[in-house]
């Protein structure tokens, strides 16, 4: 099923990067999309996922748990795919942001992407 999953999650590749570099290698396996559109699609992600936008240009070493939790969910969700693993996305964050995690998690399923999510935390899981 290649091309139809991604796994986001805290990677090496975040650390020297930008932020918005990072959202747009999730459109990195979508081959004959026009730059222009992968561009505005990046866009976009600050839009749903407001208060994010001052980090556009941060490099990925510099990002709290919160922010790299932001980075890999947005980046899984441009790929465009049909399945979206999740591995202990609550892992080391305060209970204020594991809500708003899991409010983007319930975001992306109502978007149609199928969400595999790996938690300790049965009530978020639920």
């Amino acid at each position: 099923m290649p091309g139809h999953r991604a796994c986001a999650g805290r990677s090496p590749r975040l650390s020297g990067l930008t932020v918005r570099k990072n959202i747009l290698l999730g459109g990195g396996n979508r081959r004959g999309v026009p730059r222009r559109q992968l561009q505005c699609e990046a866009d976009s992600m600050f839009d749903f996922f407001p208060g994010f936008t001052p980090l556009e240009r941060a490099l990925g070493w510099t990002l709290s748990g919160r922010e790299l939790q932001f980075v890999a969910v947005a980046r899984g969700m441009r790929t465009k795919t049909r399945m979206l693993l999740l591995d202990e996305p609550s892992l080391g964050l305060e209970l204020l942001i594991v809500q708003q995690v899991f409010r983007i998690i319930t975001s992306t399923r109502k978007l149609g992407t199928t969400v595999l999510l790996v938690e300790q935390n049965a009530n978020l899981a639920s």
